[in-house]
């Protein structure tokens, strides 16, 4: 809605890393989202009950998603290290390729 656009979605879970702990924050759809009113990228997580965004994270144009293991990656965040633990790994791979594709058209 309001003039986004979602250019991939996964079934995962996001983490926050501090001090080498993982601290599971949510779950629910995890998407990369383009916004044309704010000319920008991010990162939303919805939850499938209230359909709501539980979690954002502007996607900036370096950004690069880390394969840890086939269903979890990590990424540099706001004010840690972000984990995505997707419940596919098929769902990992495809997000992985269109998200990657993306930035590299952004640089």
């Amino acid at each position: 809605g309001h003039n986004r656009v979602t250019l991939a979605t996964a079934v995962a879970q996001v983490l926050h890393g501090y001090n080498g702990t993982w601290r599971k924050q949510a779950c629910g759809v995890f998407c990369f989202v383009k916004d044309y009113d704010n000319r920008s990228y991010c990162f939303r997580l919805y939850d499938l009950k209230s359909r709501q965004a539980i979690y954002e994270e502007v996607v900036p144009a370096v950004l690069r998603l880390e394969k840890a293991m086939d269903v979890f990656y990590t990424f540099d965040g706001t004010n840690c290290k972000i984990g995505i633990n997707f419940v596919d790994r098929d769902e990992a791979q495809t997000f992985s390729h269109h998200f990657h594709s993306k930035q590299e058209d952004r640089q």
